[in-house]
């Protein structure tokens, strides 16, 4: 895509067509997030301090037969469970790496003139999602209208592994 291409994607989204957009010049890699993997690069055992009433991860039932995940939603019961005896219970439960379908339940549109870039809206701002390489996001902000229109503000660049974080991070940012 050549930068009159970009400039006119700018313009009929409200950018300022002249200011560049956070990582315009970066080059693309894949990350897990982004493709067909096999089980092991689908999945990670989450850390102890990440465990809390709420996590959506999958628990394996049945030690004895392989490949038995169900997926849960930790229970005060069942984090209080895990905290007794952490390092016997931690192997038993993976946790998926984020994908494009979970981004867009959590109310993401996907770009129309971007691969892995997402857009959120509210009554004054458009955010932002960037899925860059090793599981890193950066969210960034706009005014669609007024004085501001066009200018990007950078609001969290950072590791983002699963929805669980996603969910977090998009709460402390208040989307």
């Amino acid at each position: 895509m050549d930068k009159e291409e970009i400039r006119k994607i700018k313009e009929n989204l409200g950018f300022n067509p002249d200011a560049p957009l956070p990582f315009e010049d970066m080059k693309y890699i894949p990350s897990p997030m982004l493709s067909m993997k096999t089980d092991k690069e689908l999945y990670f055992v989450p850390q102890i301090e990440d465990i809390r009433v709420g996590y959506e991860c999958e628990w394996w039932r049945d030690l004895t037969i392989e490949g038995d995940f169900i997926p849960v939603i930790l229970t005060r019961k069942q984090v209080g469970m895990y905290n007794t005896n952490m390092e016997d219970k931690i192997p038993s439960l993976r946790v998926p790496y984020l994908t494009k379908e979970q981004i867009e339940k959590e109310g993401w549109e996907a770009s129309q003139h971007f691969d892995n870039v997402y857009m959120k809206y509210d009554s004054q701002w458009c955010y932002g999602l960037w899925l860059l390489a090793d599981n890193q996001i950066y969210v960034g902000t706009s005014k669609p209208n007024g004085d501001e229109q066009g200018e990007t503000h950078p609001l969290f660049q950072g590791e983002c592994k699963d929805i669980n974080t996603f969910r977090y991070i998009c709460k402390l940012l208040g989307i």
